[in-house]
């Protein structure tokens, strides 16, 4: 894509009079971004190029929490703001890796800037709210349904909730829709940005560099820990803007203890790694303790999860009912080259719905959207939460294939019904999502270098590190109180009458 399509030399609006002198004559000045998370911020003016070009910019009307706004008010910040602290953390963690033993022969500089690009850029391609769409649009993707999903049919619209559920409930499969995926294709397709890359970087094949790594295809192994692992700046940014954000203090981060702590230096293999010294050992815990609270009381909030399903059968609608340009590969890629990608964002999708409310409507489409617009969240009928051996793993596959006995049973419509099985990733990331990347290393110099969950004397073994599952059944509401108490009362005793379930 080029400069006729209007996608770049957009001004971000930050004042002249915040310049500082900053560095070597290439990055002589810097704009300060006063930050509630991370304080201020400095930005050279050849990454501000990059911070000002449109694709970032459309970053702004992206929420960083999906719909966590509907439980937490204040969690509407946005993927732009994240976006601008995972490549400030990035800073202060490469100053610090740096200065321990990086590999030899490396430009340290250049590495340092190419990794604070692909920290800025790593979010391009994310759908409005961020992943609630991204699982369904990535399985609407694929050529088939995958035989546990037999009993869903994705033209039906009584299946809608529930095929929105079962996407909720697993990673999304490998799709050319991944958010990563059309990050690169962005960068790919915009000639502008791949020069404001290698400009800012200072060699050329820098941008190209950075879609390889945003694709998960080869580079250096510190690379891929720093960008895309159980231990990268984007999970410790969006921990701490996540739960400061939201209100609560699950996602505390030990942040400048556990960056003075980490190291960089050989794992024995030819390859340099990232890795925290043993002394660190118990903030890397911290930290990811404080991840897993803020997946199950945040991330994945009884209510939260709720409307994410509402939100991807929405979605399903604008796919397959409505044929929506957006909701397509195609049509994305289009969308790039022609500049109407910057108009891909939340504002697009709640418009969308506010255009199908209607609380009349018999429609599924009209009672989706009508949920959505006026915050009316399902029933939660029935919950249990189970860690290890001790969840059963096969609740969602068998609520596929007995719902419409369910539902016949409850006296609701099958379409009002719908069930999610989501997991908390256990230490070791054994979540079933290959793109999360490997868990988090400690050791010392000199040393052996093991996943977290195998170091000595880990609070996290055992149970603790174990995944969690989080299964849920939701049904519609009527309107009428005492009727949707009744109604959930109906489905939970039938559902436990037709599944295995524990109380």
């Amino acid at each position: 894509m080029s400069d006729p399509s209007g996608w770049s030399g957009a001004s971000a609006g930050y004042s002249d009079a915040d310049a500082v002198p900053v560095g070597n004559a290439l990055h002589a000045m810097a704009t300060i971004i006063h930050d509630n998370v991370l304080g201020p911020i400095e930005l050279e003016a050849p990454l501000l190029a990059l911070v000002d070009h449109a694709a970032v910019q459309r970053l702004r009307r992206l929420e960083q929490l999906g719909t966590a706004s509907l439980v937490f008010p204040g969690a509407r910040h946005t993927r732009f703001a994240h976006s601008i602290g995972a490549q400030e953390i990035m800073r202060r963690v490469w100053r610090r890796l740096e200065e321990t033993d990086p590999p030899p022969g490396i430009d340290l500089a250049a590495e340092g800037r190419l990794l604070r690009a692909a920290a800025l850029l790593h979010d391009l391609g994310h759908y409005p709210l961020s992943h609630v769409v991204e699982p369904i649009a990535a399985r609407l993707h694929q050529s088939a349904v995958p035989a546990a999903d037999s009993e869903l049919d994705p033209a039906c619209e009584s299946d809608w909730l529930q095929l929105a559920a079962t996407a909720a409930s697993r990673p999304p499969p490998p799709s050319d829709v991944h958010h990563e995926r059309l990050a690169a294709e962005i960068i790919k397709r915009d000639s502008a940005l791949q020069r404001g890359i290698d400009a800012y970087v200072g060699r050329p094949g820098a941008a190209a560099e950075i879609q390889a790594l945003l694709k998960h295809h080869g580079g250096p192994r510190y690379r891929r820990q720093l960008i895309a692992s159980h231990l990268d700046v984007d999970r410790l940014d969006y921990l701490l803007r996540d739960a400061h954000n939201a209100g609560v203090r699950y996602g505390g981060v030990e942040l400048e203890h556990l960056i003075r702590r980490m190291r960089l230096g050989s794992d024995g293999a030819g390859e340099h790694a990232v890795y925290v010294e043993s002394r660190g050992q118990p903030a890397l815990e911290h930290y990811l303790l404080a991840r897993r609270f803020m997946y199950s009381q945040v991330i994945f909030h009884k209510t939260v999860t709720a409307f994410s399903v509402l939100v991807a059968a929405f979605w399903i609608s604008l796919a397959l009912r409505d044929r929506s340009p957006l909701t397509s590969l195609v049509g994305l890629h289009q969308a790039l080259d022609d500049g109407t990608f910057r108009r891909f964002d939340d504002h697009w999708l709640w418009n969308e719905a506010a255009r199908r409310a209607d609380p009349a409507g018999r429609g599924m489409t009209a009672r989706i959207a009508s949920a959505l617009i006026d915050r009316r969240p399902p029933l939660l009928a029935w919950e249990h939460r189970a860690r290890g051996p001790q969840a059963p793993a096969d609740v969602l596959e068998q609520f596929n294939s007995a719902r419409r006995a369910i539902a016949d049973a409850a006296r609701v419509e099958a379409s009002d019904i719908f069930f999610t099985d989501q997991v908390v990733a256990g230490l070791a990331g054994d979540d079933g999502d290959s793109t999360a990347g490997e868990p988090p290393l400690v050791g010392d110099p000199g040393g052996e270098l093991r996943p977290i969950a195998e170091a000595p004397d880990s609070a996290l073994q055992g149970a603790a590190g174990q995944p969690q599952r989080l299964a849920r059944l939701y049904v519609m509401r009527t309107g009428v109180r005492d009727a949707d108490a009744k109604r959930r009362d109906q489905v939970r005793q039938a559902f436990l009458a037709h599944l295995d379930a524990p109380e």
